[in-house]
C-alpha cells in the first residue's frame, strides 16, 4: 500500500510544471490571447529590405496545395439602400444634403415625426408629378423600412395605380416588391410582376418584370418553381431585339444557374450578358471574378483584359491580372501589375508582390543590384553582370509573347463559349446527324438518337510508326448545342505503355452554326488546348 502511494506522490511531483502551467494558461488565457495576436504580427526591416507578416483566420492555398497563393480583389456590391441613395441625388441635381440624407438621419434616431415634416417640404416645392412619385415612392420605402410603418405597402399599392408612365410605375413597384418580400409575401411578389409583365407597354420593362418574376420564383424554390423561372426567361429571349435586354436575362439565368448549382454555366450565362453590354464595368469585373473562381481562367484573363481598356486605372483588375499571371508561372509579368496596381495604395497587391519576390528570387531587385553594380565601376562591371541584365530583358521579353498568346486564346475560347451559351439557350438548329468533314479531310459519321449524339471516325497519326485511332464523341444535345465526351483510342496497341499514352478522354462543348453548316468542337477544360472544326458533307 505505501509503495502505491509513494508512486502516486512521485508521478504528482513528476507532472506538478505541467498542471502548474496549465492553471496559468487557463487564468490567464485574455492576456495570453492578446499577445498572440501581437506576436504573429510583426515587422523586419534590413537595408532596403522589408518584411511583413500579419496572421489570418484562414490559410489562403491553392487548388493543388500551395500555400501563401497570391489573393484575388474580390467584386463590392452596392447595398439597395446606396442605389436608392444614388438614384434620389442624381435626380436632385447632386445637392450637398439630400432630403433622402435628412429623412434616413431622422428615421435613424426615431425622429419619426421629423421624418415626415421634411417629406411635406419636398411635397409641396416639387412641381413635377411623376418626380413626386418617385419621391414618395422612397419615402414609404424608408418609412416601412426604418419606421417600422406597416402601412406603407398599401400606400405604395396605391401610389403604383396612378403613375402614368411605365418608368415610374417600375421605380414605385421596385420599391413595393422590396418591401414585401420583407415581410415574406413573396407569393404576392410573384403575382405582382406577372401582372406587371402584362401591363407594361415597352418592351424593355415587360422584360424586366418576367426577370424580377423570375427572381421571385427562385426564392425559397422548390423544383417546379425553379424550372418555371428558367422557362420564363427562355421564353422571353426569343421575343427580345435589344441588346440591354438580352443583357439583362443572360444576367438573371446566370443567378438562376447558380441556385441550380450549375456553376459553369453561371458563369457562361454572365459572359453573355457582358456581351451584350461590354460597358458595365461592375459585370465585368463580376464575371471575371466568378470565371475565376471556378476555374475558367480563359474567360476571366479575357474579361480583365477587356475591362482594363475602359478602365486603365483599375487597381483591383490589375491585381487580379498579376494573379492570373502568377498562375501562368510568368512572374516578371506578375510583378508588372502588382507594381503598376500598387501605385494606387492596393495593399494587397503589394502582399502579392512581395510573396511573389520571395518565391522567386527577388526578380526586380536582381535588376537594381545589377544596375547598381554596373554604375560603381563606371561601365567595366563583372561579365556576369551584363549577362544578368541581358537574361532579365530576354525573359521578359519571352514572357510578353507567351502572356500575348494566352490573352489571345482566351479571346478565342471565350468567342466558342458566348456562341455555346447563346446557342443553349435559344438555338434553333439541331441537325447534328449526317456526314461531316474534318479539317484534315477524314470523314465523321455522326447519329442521334432522342437527344443522343454518337459520332465515330479514324485518323492516322505518322510517328516512329503509323498509327490508327479510333475517335468517338457521345453526347446529350441540347437545342443547338451538346455536352459529351471526346475520346482517342489506339486499340491495337492499347497495352503499349508508351504509345498507349497518346490516347485521350476528356469533356467537350459543341454549337451548330446557324445554318447548319458548321460544328464546333472544344475542349471543356481550357488547359486540354483541343478544338475541331466539322463541315457538312455536301
Amino acid at each position: 500500500m505505501m509503495e502505491i502511494i509513494k508512486l502516486i506522490f512521485d508521478f504528482l511531483s513528476d507532472i506538478k510544471w505541467f498542471v502548474l502551467i496549465v492553471i496559468i494558461i487557463f487564468v490567464f488565457r485574455g492576456p495570453l490571447n492578446g499577445l498572440i495576436q501581437r506576436l504573429v504580427r510583426f515587422k523586419w526591416k534590413g537595408g532596403n529590405t522589408e518584411l511583413s507578416v500579419e496572421a489570418t483566420d484562414k490559410v489562403t492555398t491553392k487548388e493543388n496545395g500551395e500555400v501563401n497563393a497570391p489573393s484575388l480583389e474580390k467584386p463590392i456590391e452596392k447595398s439597395e439602400q446606396e442605389k436608392i441613395e444614388e438614384e434620389v441625388t442624381d435626380k436632385e441635381g447632386g445637392e450637398d444634403k439630400s432630403w433622402y440624407t435628412r429623412v434616413d438621419e431622422a428615421l435613424d434616431e426615431g425622429r419619426v415625426f421629423d421624418a415626415k415634416a421634411i417629406f411635406k417640404e419636398i411635397e409641396e416645392q416639387e412641381k413635377d408629378n411623376e418626380m413626386l412619385l418617385d419621391y414618395k415612392a422612397v419615402f414609404l420605402y424608408l418609412l416601412y423600412f426604418k419606421g417600422n410603418d406597416n402601412t406603407a405597402i398599401n400606400a405604395l399599392q396605391e401610389l403604383a395605380k396612378s403613375a402614368k408612365d411605365d418608368d415610374t410605375r417600375y421605380f414605385v413597384l421596385d420599391r413595393l416588391s422590396a418591401c414585401l418580400e420583407n415581410s415574406e409575401q413573396n407569393e404576392v411578389v410573384i403575382d405582382l410582376w406577372e401582372k406587371s409583365a402584362k401591363q407594361f407597354k415597352s418592351e424593355e420593362y415587360i422584360t424586366r418584370a418576367i426577370v424580377r418574376q423570375a427572381k421571385a420564383l427562385t426564392i425559397d424554390a422548390n423544383d417546379e418553381k425553379l424550372s418555371k423561372a428558367k422557362t420564363l426567361l427562355i421564353s422571353r429571349l426569343k421575343h427580345i431585339v435589344t441588346n440591354d435586354e438580352k443583357s439583362t436575362i443572360f444576367f438573371a439565368l446566370s443567378k438562376l444557374e447558380e441556385k441550380l448549382d450549375n456553376h459553369v454555366l453561371s458563369v457562361y450565362c454572365m459572359d453573355k450578358s457582358i456581351e451584350y453590354n461590354p460597358k458595365n464595368k461592375d459585370t465585368l469585373f463580376s464575371a471575371a471574378y466568378e470565371a475565376s473562381e471556378h476555374g475558367l481562367d480563359d474567360i476571366s484573363i479575357s474579361n480583365y483584359v477587356s475591362l482594363l481598356k475602359i478602365d486603365n486605372d483599375n487597381a483591383a483588375v490589375l491585381n487580379n491580372l498579376g494573379v492570373k499571371a502568377e498562375k501562368e508561372k510568368l512572374y516578371i509579368k506578375a510583378i508588372e501589375n502588382y507594381k503598376e496596381s500598387s501605385k494606387y495604395e492596393n495593399t494587397l497587391a503589394m502582399a502579392n508582390e512581395g510573396n511573389l519576390l520571395l518565391k522567386s528570387g527577388f526578380t526586380s531587385e536582381a535588376k537594381k543590384v545589377a544596375k547598381e553594380a554596373e554604375t560603381i565601376s563606371k561601365g567595366n562591371p563583372h561579365k556576369n553582370v551584363y549577362a544578368l541584365l541581358t537574361r532579365i530583358s530576354e525573359q521578359k521579353e519571352e514572357e510578353d509573347e507567351k502572356w500575348n498568346e494566352i490573352i489571345r486564346i482566351s479571346k478565342k475560347r471565350q468567342k466558342f463559349i458566348r456562341e455555346y451559351t447563346g446557342a443553349y439557350y435559344a438555338g434553333i438548329n439541331n441537325n447534328f446527324s449526317g456526314e461531316w468533314i474534318s479539317e484534315n479531310g477524314n470523314k465523321v459519321d455522326i447519329e442521334v438518337t432522342g437527344n443522343k449524339i454518337a459520332a465515330n471516325w479514324g485518323e492516322m497519326m505518322n510517328l516512329m510508326v503509323s498509327l490508327k485511332y479510333t475517335i468517338s464523341i457521345t453526347g446529350t444535345i441540347t437545342k443547338s448545342t451538346f455536352h459529351g465526351v471526346y475520346s482517342k483510342v489506339d486499340k491495337e496497341r492499347q497495352g503499349a505503355l508508351l504509345l498507349g499514352s497518346l490516347n485521350e478522354k476528356f469533356s467537350c462543348l459543341g454549337v451548330l452554326s446557324e445554318d447548319g453548316s458548321e460544328l464546333k468542337i472544344m475542349a471543356e477544360d481550357s488547359k486540354q488546348k483541343f478544338s475541331l472544326l466539322l463541315k457538312k458533307d455536301k
